[in-house]
């Protein structure tokens, strides 16, 4: 259900994150990782809610 192009971003946003800690910009890497979380969790809610639909339409 998960749009395969939220993956992608989602480990995008992960490879950037990395890349910050190791340049030491521990803020940046702390937004991205929120940044993350929030798409991760708003993906989640997204396929919830397109499974509801689902499930009520073809009930």
């Amino acid at each position: 259900v998960i749009p395969v192009n939220v993956i992608y971003l989602l480990s995008d946003l992960i490879k950037r994150d990395e890349i910050s800690y190791d340049a030491e910009d521990y803020e940046g890497a702390q937004r991205l990782g929120r940044k993350a979380l929030h798409m991760g969790i708003a993906s989640l809610v997204i396929g919830l809610v397109i499974i509801t639909v689902f499930c009520v339409v073809y009930k």
